[in-house]
C-alpha cells in the first residue's frame, strides 16, 4: 500500500502537471489568438462605416466633383455632411477622420476629394491634395479587390501618430470604381482591450494551474492499466491506424472512455472516406451513394441501363475566337452553370465536360425507373434556358448562340475509371457513342433535339415527336431511326 500510495502521488504530480501545464499553454495560446480577432472585430466595426457611406454615395456625382470648381458644389456638402453623419451615427468606435479619395494616373499616388474634418483643422486634406501609398495600404486594397478592407494592425503615421484604417469602394453607375471612402480611428480602445485581457488571462493562468492540480489528485488513482491502452490507441490513430480499437473491459468510467475513444476513431475513418470519396464525385446522386453505404469502393464496374445525353453549342470555337479568353471563360461559365443545374433538378449525373459540350448520364449510379423521360425533360429544359440565355446576351449587344442536344438509351459500362490519385466516374460503350453522334446529326438536320428509337419508345407518351430519318451513324453499320423532340406534351405528368 505504501508504494501504491508513492506511485498515486507520483502519478498525480505528473497528472496535474500536463494538465496544469496544457491548461496554461491553451489559455495562453487563446490569449493570443484573441488579439487578431479583436483587431478583426474592431476592423470590421471600421469597415461597416465605410460601407455604409460608399453605398450612399453616388459614384457619377463623385467622380465629377475630381473636375475644377465643384467644391462648393451641393454635392461636395452633401456627401461631406454624410460622411459626418455616419461617424457621429457610430456608437462603436471613436472615429478620427473620415474622407473621400479619388485615383490620379499614378496607381499609388491618390488625391483627397471631400474630407469631413472641419476646414479650420490643421489636420484637415483640402481637395486635390494628394498623398502616396504603399503597396499594402487599405486604400488600393479596397479599390483593387472591389470590396471593403481594413487593417489588420495598428500603424503609425509621422504626421498622425498610430491609426487603424478601413477603405471602402465607391462605384459608378456602370460598376466601376471611382474613388474610396476612408475611416481612421485612433487604437486607443484596441489597446485598453488588450490590457484588459492581458489580466484576464493571467487571472484565468494561475486559477487554472490550481485547479488542474486539486482535480489531478482527485482522478489519479482511478488511472490504472486502461490508460496505456488507449496511450497505445492513441498512438495508432495518429500514425493513421483508423481501424484500432481498444478492448473494453468494464462499464466504468474508463470502459466509458474506452467505448467513446472507439466511437471517435470510427468516426474519424467515416469521415476521412468521405473526404477521399467526394474528392472524386460531384453529383448529388454519387454523393448519396457513398453516405448511404460507406464501406463500398466504387473500382468495379458494372453494366446497366442508361440513358446518355450530349449536349454541345453550336459553333463556338469560331465564336471563340472572336472574344477575348475573359469574356469566353465567363460565358462559358454562365452557360454550363444554367445547365447542370437543369441536370441536377432532374436527377442526373453529370459525366464530363468536353470544352462546351456537356455529357449527362441517366440511370447510373442509380436508376429512378424514368430515366429516358427525365432525360428528354432536361434537354427541353436545357434549350429553353439556352433561349433565354441568348435573349440575355443578344440584349447586351453579344452574340447569340444555339445549342444542340443528342440523346441515347442502351447498355453501358460505368464506374470509376482512372487511378487512386485522379477518378472519374463515367459510362462508355456504342449508346455512349451514338448519343455523341445524334448530337452532331443535330447541325446537319438543323434540329435542337435529337433521339434514339429506344429513348422514343419510352417518351412518346410525355413528348410530342417526329420521324426525321433512318439513317447511319459513324462507327454502326445498321440503319437507326432518329426522332426529333418537338415539345412535352400538355398534361404530362412529371
Amino acid at each position: 500500500m505504501k508504494r501504491s500510495g508513492k506511485f498515486r502521488d507520483r502519478l498525480c504530480l505528473w497528472f496535474g502537471g500536463v494538465i496544469a501545464t496544457a491548461t496554461i499553454l491553451g489559455i495562453w495560446l487563446s490569449y493570443l489568438a484573441s488579439m487578431p480577432l479583436l483587431m478583426k472585430e474592431f476592423g470590421g466595426q471600421l469597415k461597416s462605416v465605410a460601407a455604409g457611406v460608399a453605398t450612399e454615395i453616388d459614384g457619377d456625382v463623385f467622380a465629377a466633383l475630381k473636375g475644377e470648381g465643384h467644391q462648393a458644389s451641393p454635392a461636395y456638402y452633401e456627401i461631406k455632411a454624410l460622411l459626418r453623419r455616419h461617424v457621429e451615427a457610430n456608437t462603436h468606435v471613436q472615429v478620427k477622420f473620415a474622407y473621400t479619395m479619388a485615383p490620379t494616373d499614378d496607381p499609388h499616388v491618390w488625391q483627397y476629394v471631400v474630407d469631413a474634418t472641419g476646414e479650420s483643422s490643421p489636420e484637415f486634406s483640402p481637395r486635390g491634395s494628394i498623398e502616396s501609398f504603399v503597396t499594402d495600404d487599405v486604400v488600393l486594397d479596397a479599390a483593387r479587390l472591389g470590396i471593403p478592407v481594413a487593417d489588420e494592425e495598428i500603424r503609425t503615421y509621422p504626421q498622425w501618430g498610430p491609426l487603424l484604417a478601413a477603405a471602402a469602394p465607391i462605384r459608378n453607375s456602370a460598376g466601376d470604381v471611382v474613388g474610396v471612402v476612408g475611416i481612421d480611428a485612433p487604437p486607443s480602445s484596441v489597446v485598453a482591450l488588450r490590457r484588459t485581457l492581458r489580466f484576464a488571462a493571467i487571472a484565468c493562468l494561475a486559477l487554472a494551474a490550481g485547479v488542474a492540480l486539486a482535480a489531478s489528485a482527485l482522478v489519479a488513482w482511478q488511472v490504472t492499466k486502461p490508460l496505456d491502452a488507449l496511450i497505445t490507441a492513441t498512438h495508432a490513430v495518429g500514425a493513421g491506424n483508423l481501424r484500432y480499437r481498444v478492448e473494453v473491459t468494464s462499464r466504468d468510467e474508463l470502459g466509458q472512455l474506452a467505448e467513446a475513444f472507439n466511437e471517435m476513431t470510427e468516426g474519424l475513418r467515416q469521415r476521412e472516406l468521405y473526404k477521399q470519396q467526394f474528392e472524386r464525385y460531384v453529383s448529388r446522386q454519387i454523393a448519396e451513394k457513398v453516405l448511404a453505404d460507406p464501406d463500398t469502393i466504387f473500382w468495379k464496374g458494372e453494366r446497366r441501363r442508361a440513358t446518355i445525353l450530349f449536349s454541345d453549342i453550336r459553333g463556338f470555337t469560331a465564336m471563340s475566337s472572336r472574344l477575348d479568353p475573359e469574356v469566353v471563360v465567363a460565358r462559358l461559365n454562365e452557360y454550363l452553370g444554367e445547365m447542370i443545374d437543369i441536370i441536377f433538378e432532374h436527377d442526373g449525373t453529370l459525366d464530363k465536360f468536353i470544352g462546351d459540350a456537356v455529357m449527362a448520364v441517366f440511370g447510373a449510379p442509380v436508376s429512378l425507373g424514368n430515366d429516358e423521360e427525365r432525360a428528354v425533360r432536361a434537354a427541353v429544359a436545357m434549350q429553353e434556358a439556352a433561349s433565354r440565355l441568348r435573349a440575355r446576351w443578344e440584349a447586351s449587344g453579344a452574340e447569340g448562340f444555339r445549342i444542340g442536344i443528342g440523346i441515347n438509351t442502351g447498355e453501358v459500362i460505368v464506374g470509376n475509371m482512372g487511378s487512386e490519385r485522379r477518378l472519374e466516374y463515367t459510362a462508355i460503350g456504342d449508346p455512349v457513342n451514338v448519343a455523341s453522334r445524334l448530337e452532331a446529326l443535330t447541325k446537319e438536320y438543323a434540329t435542337s433535339i435529337l433521339i434514339s428509337e429506344a429513348t422514343y419508345q419510352a417518351v412518346a407518351h410525355i413528348a410530342e415527336c417526329c420521324l426525321v430519318d433512318c439513317t447511319t451513324v459513324r462507327g454502326r453499320e445498321a440503319p437507326i431511326r432518329i426522332y426529333e423532340v418537338l415539345r412535352i406534351r400538355d398534361g404530362a405528368a412529371t
